[in-house]
């Protein structure tokens, strides 16, 4: 029998891409400061990514690679001691496309 956690990873949207890209993460469009962050994950609709310190769930945050910035709503927090500690997953709230043309062809 399968574990609620391969039901629920079966059931994600689309295909998931692993791969480490640097991006910023703004807590505003316009925003004048922004935290590095790394992707563990990229998909069309989400990224997995290193966790930024003083968000929360809920909140929404733009996300941007090179000069390309899109609007995303944290969904989860990795909690101490589990294996996504130090982690956290962003889901897209816009139409705009932020990877470059290979990865987007990867993830069709």
């Amino acid at each position: 029998m399968s574990s609620l956690t391969e039901i629920l990873s079966a059931m994600r949207k689309g295909d998931r891409l692993a791969v480490a890209l640097p991006v910023k993460v703004l807590v505003t469009e316009n925003a004048t400061t922004a935290e590095w962050s790394c992707t563990y994950e990229v998909s069309r609709t989400g990224i997995r990514l290193k966790q930024v310190s003083s968000l929360k769930v809920g909140q929404e945050i733009w996300v941007q690679r090179q000069r390309r910035r899109a609007m995303y709503r944290v969904v989860w927090m990795g909690q101490p001691e589990t294996v996504q500690a130090g982690q956290m997953g962003v889901e897209c709230m816009d139409e705009r496309v932020i990877w470059e043309d290979e990865i987007q062809g990867r993830l069709l």
